[in-house]
């Protein structure tokens, strides 16, 4: 399941006044999935403040500094992987472009050995 589709689940079960055994079951399990999903995957920005909003709504039982705390390390998580994921393009672009630099270089370079 996706991180999008398990979010809307979680709203179906937020929206509800009582929740059965079963559906807590359930609501834990989506929120672990998706903490699991926060950790090694990218999130939009807007989404996961929609999650972590519905998140700390649906689990009022954890208290506040912990749960500000565990926030707090998913978000930075998130910005982490989106630096990886944009060193990693832009480590990609610089080899590009050093191996059109190197091929625009050689015809130069034979150019002025031979007028030498």
């Amino acid at each position: 399941m996706s991180f999008e589709s398990n979010l809307q689940d979680l709203k179906v079960f937020n929206s509800k006044v009582i929740l059965s055994e079963e559906d807590k079951a359930k609501v834990k399990n989506l929120i672990n999935l998706n903490d699991y999903n926060l950790e090694y995957h990218r999130v939009k920005k807007g989404v996961l403040d929609s999650y972590l909003h519905l998140r700390s709504s649906l689990l009022p039982k954890l208290s506040l500094p912990v749960l500000n705390l565990h926030l707090e390390s998913l978000r930075r998580k998130n910005i982490l992987l989106s630096i990886k994921e944009d060193a990693k393009k832009l480590i990609t672009l610089n080899q590009y472009i050093t191996h059109l630099i190197e091929e625009k270089k050689g015809p130069v370079d034979n150019l002025l050995d031979n007028l030498e």
